[in-house]
């Protein structure tokens, strides 16, 4: 599916679609602390992939359906920085997400 469908905006699509975890994706701390590393599973594609703990936290932000605002105001609350600070960070990593089918648009 093409990235949900383009709005030539900022970043090539809309701020205010919403994007959730793929039904097949399992996701798990590969240590005991939660800035450890994530590893995502999607056995049915046979892939496998280790994230860092900030993408890790976005990820589980979207295992219900979220807006890519609503994921930026919820990192920007969490850790006390400006939204514009984070925004670019949050759009690249949700936008490789979703290339590699970890994320999909529900809109």
């Amino acid at each position: 599916m093409v990235f949900c469908t383009f709005i030539k905006e900022r970043y090539g699509y809309s701020m205010n679609y919403k994007y959730k975890l793929a039904d097949n994706v399992i996701m798990d701390l590969m240590g005991i602390s939660e800035d450890d590393d994530v590893m995502v599973v999607m056995p049915e594609m046979g892939k496998s992939f280790i994230v860092n703990s900030t993408t890790g936290e976005i990820l589980n932000l979207l295992r219900d359906s979220l807006t890519i605002n609503d994921v930026i105001h919820c990192v920007s609350e969490t850790y006390s920085v400006e939204k514009q600070a984070i925004e670019n960070d949050v759009n690249n990593i949700v936008h490789s997400m979703h290339e590699k089918s970890i994320l999909v648009c529900v809109n």
